[in-house]
C-alpha cells in the first residue's frame, strides 16, 4: 500500500509539473493528501499555471494551506496561486460556466425541459354537504373580440390619456401602435392630423385573456370607468391602488352608523371597488361594497381609518348581502342584463352573481370546489395521539414537542433572561416576568383562550429570571442618561448596553428590553433622508451578536386580558431559546418550502436598492433559516421589483445550501417556492437552474388581495330553500377559478371540538367577512388539494403568537414583516441567519 501511495504522489507531481489545479472542498486537515502536495513543489516549477485554492465566504484557511500557496508563488515567476472566496460549489462551477462564454445547449435549456411542466388543477367531486356559496362576480356574456388599430406620432401615455380625457373614446398604446374603443369619426376628430396610417380592425387574441394587466384589460377597465362616470354619475375615489366609485345621491344610513356606535356629521357614501379578471377565457367582474369618506371633511387620516374599520368590521354575510344587492340594482338600470358601452363596442354581464359548488341562481357556477378539515399540530415527535389543532390547548394538555424527545421528562436547563431597563421602570418589567411563572385564567376570547398556566407546566422548562439589580444579567438606564438624546443616539446607547451583554453571551439565553411609554420618542425617525425605526434596527443589530432579544412595551403590560399576553410572551421566549413548541404534520415529505418577498430602498430619486427577503422551511414547517440578499440586477415593472436570471439562481442557491448544511443527510424530493408577485420568465429560469437534481418545483404565486368575496348559504334539507348563514364561508373552502388558479379561504369560521366546542362554529377575530387568498400556479404539476393543504397547514406555524392561525402562510408571512429591515441602515451580510432571531 505504501509504494502504490509513493507511485500515486509521483504521479501527481509529474502532471501537476505541467498544469494548474483548481481545489474545492477541501480543508487542508488531511495529512496524506497534504503530502501529495508537497510531493509536487519539489519540482522546479509546480503547478505553472497556478494553485487556485477555493474556500468558502468568510472562513480563514489554516496554518498548513496558507504555508502551501506561499511555497508554490516562491518558486514561480508569475505567482499565479492563492485563494478563491466562494460562495457555494453549484455557484462556483455555474460562475465558471458564464465566464467560459461557451454556450451548452444541454445546460441552457435545463429550463425548457424541466420547467415547461404546468399541470392543470383538477379539483374533486363537489360533496353532498358543500355549503351553497355566492360569489361576488358577474361572467361577461359578451365583450369585445376586435379594436381599431393605428399609427400615430403621439409620443407616450401621458399625450395620450390628455387627448382623451373625457371625450367618448377610450385608447392605449401596444407594440408602437394606437389602439381604440370608438367609432372612426370619434378617433378621425379626436387624433385630428396625428394618425399616420390606415385605421383598421385587428382580432383580440386569445393568448391575451391569459395577461392580468394586458392594454386589453385597460380598455375594459377604461370603458367601464366611462359609463360609470357618465351614465350612473358615480365619482371615482382618487388613487391609483385601486378602482373605487361612489355614489353621492347614497349615504351610509344614519342607522347603521348608530349600530356601530359612530358619531360624525361627515358624509359617508356606498361605494364599490371594481376588478376584472379572466378566467379560462371568461371574463369576470367583481363587485366589493365599500364606503367612501367625504374628502373635504375635517377628519384626521387616522379618525377615518378608525370609522372605516368599524362599518368593514360589523358587516356581516346579511348585510354584505343587501350592499352587493344595491349594486347590481344600480347597474342592470332597468335592463335584464348590466350593460357598458362606447359605441358598438360593448362589455355584457350576468343579471345575478356568480356561485360555487351547488348553483345558486341561473347564472354562472363555478364547479371546482372542495372543503379542507382544519389542520392537526403534532406534539410529539412519533406519537400520532398528541395530535391537537388547537396551539394553546396542545401545549396545556402535552407540552411542547421538544418534551417528546426527552422522553416526556423535564428539561432541567433553566431559560436564562437578561434585561435591559429604565432604572425607574425595572420593578414592573420584573413583575410582568414574573407574571408569567404564575396561573391566571383568561377573560376574553373565551371560546379560544384558555388559562395560562405557570412556565414550567406548560413548557417543561424552567423560566430563569434576574430578581437582583445587582445581577450582571441586568443593565439600568438612567433617566439622566437619556433624557437629552436624540432617535439615534439613543439607538447607539442601547448598543453600547447590548454589546456588554455580547460579552457573556453564552451564559443567557435571551435578553429583554424594556421600552416603557416615555420612551415612544424614541420609536423612529422617518423623513426624506431617514428612515429609521428602533425595532427593526435592533433586531438586525443583535442578529450580528447572535443575540435574541424580546421587546416589551407598556401596551403588552396595560393588556386588558393578562391571560393572552402571557401566552405570547411566554410562547416567544420559549422559542427564541430555541425550543420547539409543535409542527405541522407533514403533507409530503423530503419537501422544503421558500418564502420570497422583496423591499426597495430609495438612496436618492434615480437609485433603487433591491433586497431579496427569503425564508426556508422543512416538511413540517419548520423555519429554518432566514437570509436577506441585495438583489444585484433587479427589474421593474411598473414598482415591483422583479430578480434577473443571475440573481434568482443565486438566491435559490444559497437557500438550498442552506437547507443541506443543517442536515447533510436530508433528502429533498419536492422544493415550493411561494412568492407575492407573479413569476417573470427570466426568473423561472434562473430557479430552474438552481434546483437541478430536483424533480419535483412548485412556483406559486400567493395574492393576499383580492376583490373576490364569498357569502355563506344554508340549504333547507326539506324546502331546498337556500338562506344566508349566520357564519362566514369556512376556513378552508377551495373555489376553483379556472386551470391554474383557485381561492382559498385560510380565514372564516369553522366547527372543531379542540377549539369552540362539540357543534359550535369559530371565527376568529369576529369581524366582517373573510377575504380569501388567490393562488395562481407558474410551474409544478401537485393535486389542487395537495397544494391547498400545504397552503393551510402553514398558516398555523409562525410561532410569533398564539393564534389559531394567521391568514398568510408562513413562508409570506414572515418574509414580508423581515423585508421591511431592508430599509434600515443597520445591514446584515448576505448569509442564512437563524429566523428565530428576528421573531
Amino acid at each position: 500500500m505504501q509504494a502504490l501511495e509513493n507511485d500515486l504522489y509521483k504521479y501527481f507531481a509529474n502532471i501537476q509539473s505541467q498544469t494548474g489545479l483548481v481545489v474545492i472542498g477541501y480543508s487542508g486537515n488531511d495529512k496524506s493528501v497534504l503530502d501529495a502536495f508537497n510531493e509536487a513543489l519539489k519540482a522546479s516549477n509546480p503547478f505553472p499555471y497556478g494553485l487556485h485554492w477555493c474556500i468558502r465566504k468568510g472562513e480563514t484557511p489554516n496554518k498548513s494551506l496558507i504555508d502551501l500557496i506561499e511555497n508554490v508563488n516562491a518558486k514561480s515567476k508569475e505567482k499565479l496561486s492563492g485563494f478563491v472566496e466562494i460562495e457555494s460549489f453549484d455557484e462556483f462551477l455555474f460562475e465558471l460556466y458564464i465566464a467560459n462564454e461557451k454556450p451548452n445547449d444541454e445546460i441552457e435549456n435545463i429550463a425548457k425541459t424541466r420547467f415547461e411542466t404546468r399541470k392543470p388543477f383538477t379539483s374533486p367531486q363537489i360533496s353532498n354537504n358543500f355549503s351553497p356559496i355566492k360569489l361576488n362576480g358577474l361572467r361577461a356574456t359578451t365583450f369585445p373580440k376586435t379594436v381599431y388599430s393605428f399609427k400615430s406620432d403621439l409620443e407616450g401615455w401621458k399625450e395620450l390619456r390628455e387627448l382623451v380625457a373625457e371625450q367618448p373614446i377610450k385608447a392605449a398604446l401596444s407594440k408602437g401602435k394606437t389602439l381604440a374603443f370608438a367609432n372612426t369619426d370619434t378617433i378621425n376628430k379626436i387624433f385630428n392630423g396625428r394618425i399616420k396610417s390606415e385605421i383598421i380592425t385587428i382580432d383580440i387574441d386569445d393568448s391575451i385573456t391569459y395577461k392580468q394587466d394586458s392594454f386589453f384589460t385597460g380598455l375594459i377597465y377604461d370603458l367601464i370607468e366611462f359609463n360609470l362616470l357618465t351614465t350612473y354619475k358615480l365619482q371615482r375615489v382618487p388613487t391609483n391602488s385601486f378602482k373605487k366609485y361612489y355614489s353621492t345621491e347614497t349615504h351610509v344610513s344614519q342607522a347603521e352608523l348608530a349600530k356601530y356606535h359612530i358619531q360624525t356629521v361627515a358624509k359617508i357614501y356606498e361605494a364599490v371597488e371594481i376588478q376584472i379578471e379572466f378566467h379560462n377565457k371568461d371574463l369576470f367582474l367583481t363587485l366589493l361594497p365599500s364606503i367612501h369618506i367625504d374628502s373635504n371633511s375635517s377628519l384626521t387620516k387616522i379618525e377615518k381609518q378608525n370609522i372605516s374599520n368599524k362599518i368593514f368590521s360589523n358587516r356581516r354575510n346579511d348585510t354584505v348581502n343587501e350592499r352587493e344587492k344595491f349594486w347590481i340594482s344600480l347597474f342592470k338600470n332597468g335592463n335584464n342584463t348590466i350593460q357598458f358601452s362606447i359605441d358598438t363596442f360593448k362589455v355584457e354581464f350576468e343579471s345575478n352573481y356568480s356561485s360555487a359548488g351547488i348553483p345558486v341562481s341561473k347564472t354562472h357556477s363555478f364547479k371546482g370546489a372542495f372543503q379542507n378539515s382544519e389542520p392537526q399540530l403534532d406534539f410529539h415527535v412519533s406519537d400520532k395521539n398528541y395530535q391537537m389543532s388547537h396551539p394553546l390547548k396542545g401545549l396545556k394538555t402535552f407540552g411542547p414537542l421538544d418534551y417528546s424527545f426527552e422522553n416526556n421528562k423535564a428539561n432541567p436547563q433553566a431559560i436564562k433572561l437578561g434585561i435591559i431597563s429604565p432604572e425607574t421602570g425595572f420593578a414592573r418589567i420584573q413583575k410582568h416576568l414574573n407574571g408569567l411563572n404564575e396561573e391566571i385564567k383568561a377573560t376574553t376570547e373565551k371560546d379560544y383562550l384558555i388559562e395560562y398556566l405557570p412556565f414550567s407546566t406548560i413548557y417543561k422548562r424552567y423560566l430563569d429570571i434576574p430578581q437582583n439589580t445587582e445581577n450582571k444579567f441586568i443593565e439600568l438606564i438612567k433617566e439622566t442618561d437619556v433624557s437629552k438624546l436624540s432617535q439615534l443616539e439613543f439607538y447607539d446607547f442601547l448598543k453600547r448596553k447590548i454589546d456588554y451583554f455580547y460579552t457573556i453571551r453564552g451564559e443567557f439565553d435571551v435578553l429583554i428590553l424594556y421600552l416603557p411609554n416615555t420612551y415612544q420618542r424614541f420609536r423612529e425617525l422617518k423623513n426624506d433622508t431617514t428612515y429609521f425605526d428602533l425595532h427593526d434596527s435592533l433586531k438586525l443589530y443583535c442578529a450580528k451578536k447572535n443575540i435574541k432579544i424580546q421587546m416589551i412595551e407598556d401596551k403588552s403590560i396595560n393588556y386588558l386580558d393578562p391571560a393572552k399576553v402571557r401566552w405570547w410572551l411566554s410562547l416567544g421566549l420559549y422559542v427564541k431559546a430555541n425550543g420547539t413548541p409543535w409542527r405541522n404534520q407533514t403533507v409530503t415529505d423530503s419537501t422544503a418550502f421558500i418564502g420570497l418577498d422583496f423591499s426597495i430602498q430609495k438612496i436618492n430619486d434615480q437609485i433603487k436598492y433591491v433586497l431579496g427577503s427569503s425564508q426556508i422551511f422543512d416538511s413540517s414547517g419548520q423555519g429554518l433559516r432566514f437570509l436577506l440578499q441585495p438583489i444585484e440586477h433587479p427589474v421593474f415593472y411598473g414598482k415591483n421589483p422583479f430578480m434577473s436570471k443571475e440573481d434568482a439562481r443565486r438566491l435559490i442557491l444559497k437557500l438550498k445550501e442552506a437547507y443541506y448544511r443543517i442536515d447533510g443527510n436530508s433528502k429533498l424530493d419536492k422544493l415550493v417556492i411561494h412568492k407575492v408577485l407573479h413569476y417573470t420568465h427570466d426568473e423561472m429560469q434562473g430557479i430552474s437552474e438552481a434546483l437541478e437534481g430536483i424533480d419535483n418545483v412548485e412556483l406559486l404565486q400567493i395574492q393576499k388581495y383580492s376583490n373576490w368575496r364569498a357569502i355563506r348559504g344554508e340549504k333547507n334539507s326539506l324546502t331546498q330553500q337556500i338562506k344566508i348563514h349566520g357564519y362566514p364561508i369556512q376556513r378552508g373552502t377551495v373555489i376553483q377559478l379556472d386551470d391554474l388558479s383557485f381561492l382559498l379561504w385560510t380565514h372564516g369560521s369553522f366547527l372543531d371540538t379542540d377549539v369552540a366546542g362539540t357543534g359550535r362554529n369559530y371565527y376568529q377575530s369576529g369581524r366582517g367577512i373573510p377575504a380569501p387568498l388567490l393562488i395562481r400556479r407558474f410551474r409544478g404539476k401537485d393535486p389542487i388539494e395537495t397544494t391547498a393543504k400545504e397552503i393551510l397547514a402553514l398558516t398555523k406555524m409562525n410561532w410569533n403568537g398564539g393564534e389559531l392561525y394567521k391568514t398568510l402562510p408562513v413562508t409570506l408571512d414572515f418574509s414580508k414583516r423581515l423585508s421591511r429591515y431592508a430599509k434600515q441602515a443597520e445591514t446584515l451580510q448576505a448569509i442564512p441567519y437563524d429566523f428565530r432571531f428576528f421573531m
